[in-house]
């Protein structure tokens, strides 16, 4: 009998899918040990309530510390924990946030490698129910991502207070977070609360997603003279940050190009964000390093009127304005944004596609990859979406192209005559906009 070498034996678990390790690990008491660390290193969670009380019942009672403080069992290999399962959603709560909080605490403290937390849970409601929560996940040495739901006054003094012994030893690298519903603005202050956090990590940082935050005091350190009469104003610099994502923001634009020098890809979601410096007008902040842009048409445009983005490659337009047209397409878009873009996605939702192509089609001299959306139905005429869009298109040197029609392709053709009908079916669309990409 050839018997297969451990090394071996662990390269090959370390190669195996979810379904393969959990089928190995019923082989044999052996082969359960040597998959159980492979089984657990990314563990994501979403199918109901059992499953996560489940499994961190699981974790508590297959892991313990040793007389030396160390930590033994299975809770030491999990390095990502994603809780997707909105556990207070359900009416009556079955499983009330203060029944499981003190768990999730307990079970955190047995993961010393976690690297990466996500919970779609009330941090708040975690926190009342389990003060040490916040304390015992900041102490994780390798945690680097949080991604945290419902922040409110509970967790920000949590945070606060657990930065006061964490301070030093804090590495985030990636951040997101959510308000919760009882406050309508997070002010992130560079000492207190959860700004403090990101502020004790601003060397680190490398992906941020803004929610209702007021980030004046974050980005900005102040220090009055001694006559107390003049006030220094300089930014606070996180130097690695690439990606940031901003939902109602308060945030001036020079904030954002000082305290980001490394900023390469802007996301605005939901409401507007910006405010700008009083008693400054027509000022254009530029944004050198700027690679990618994503968000509706209407955001975008309010950011390019006041930026240059000479280096901007993606643009990402999730949702154009329902009444917009060709003329409404404005200046400073087509020679500020177009001119050096690669890569260009659109989300189209009105029958205003062939103004718009009109105008659009002829400023992408560098255009190669483009995926067009089409989700109107009962305001679209076939003709436009399927004939005069793709002439449209011989402008623009594409390599690659996208078009998706959201499920509505065989509507437009029964509404249509005959001789449109032949040609929207999905053969014909797919070869007359292949026919007019230009390389």
């Amino acid at each position: 009998m050839t018997i297969l070498n451990d090394d071996v034996f662990e390269h090959i678990l370390r190669e195996c899918s979810v379904s393969g390790l959990v089928n190995i690990s019923l082989v044999s008491s052996h082969f359960h040990v040597s998959a159980m660390p492979h089984l657990l290193r990314t563990v994501s969670l979403d199918r109901n309530p059992e499953q996560i009380i489940g499994f961190l019942d699981f974790i508590i009672n297959s892991s313990h510390k040793n007389i030396d403080n160390e930590i033994l069992g299975l809770g030491r290999y999990v390095l990502t924990f994603e809780d997707h399962y909105h556990l207070a959603a359900a009416e009556p709560e079955p499983y009330p946030i203060s029944t499981w909080a003190p768990s999730l605490t307990k079970a955190l403290a047995l993961m010393p490698n976690l690297r990466s937390f996500v919970i779609e849970a009330e941090i708040d409601d975690i926190c009342l129910h389990s003060p040490d929560f916040v304390a015992t996940l900041l102490a994780r040495p390798r945690l680097t991502d949080i991604d945290l739901w419902g922040i409110g006054p509970t967790a920000t003094t949590s945070f606060g207070q657990a930065m006061r012994l964490e301070e030093d030893t804090i590495r985030l690298r990636k951040v997101k977070y959510y308000i919760g519903d009882d406050i309508k603005q997070l002010a992130l202050l560079k000492g207190e609360g959860f700004g403090s956090v990101l502020f004790a990590s601003k060397e680190y940082l490398e992906e941020l997603y803004f929610e209702a935050a007021d980030m004046h005091n974050l980005l900005i350190d102040e220090q009055r003279s001694r006559d107390s009469l003049n006030v220094a104003r300089t930014p606070v610099i996180f130097p690695k940050v690439v990606s940031i994502s901003l939902s109602n923001c308060d945030v001036h634009l020079d904030a954002l190009t000082q305290s980001f020098p490394s900023l390469r890809n802007l996301t605005f979601d939901f409401e507007p964000f910006l405010i700008g410096e009083k008693g400054v007008k027509n000022r254009i902040v530029s944004f050198s390093k700027l690679m990618s842009i994503k968000g509706s048409y209407k955001y975008i445009s309010s950011f390019l009127q006041h930026t240059t983005c000479d280096n901007l490659l993606r643009l990402v337009i999730d949702s154009l304005w329902d009444s917009i047209t060709g003329e409404d397409v404005p200046a400073f878009l087509v020679t500020r944004a177009m001119p050096g873009l690669k890569s260009l996605h659109i989300v189209h939702s009105e029958n205003s596609v062939v103004s718009w192509w009109k105008i659009l089609g002829q400023s992408l001299p560098s255009l190669n990859y483009l995926a067009i959306s089409f989700e109107t139905e009962a305001t679209c005429e076939p003709e436009n979406l399927c004939i005069h869009v793709p002439r449209l298109m011989k402008y623009v040197p594409l390599v690659y192209i996208s078009i998706l029609f959201e499920g509505f392709l065989h509507t437009l053709g029964s509404r249509a005559s005959p001789e449109v009908q032949a040609m929207v079916t999905e053969q014909a669309v797919v070869i007359s906009y292949a026919r007019n990409i230009k390389s």
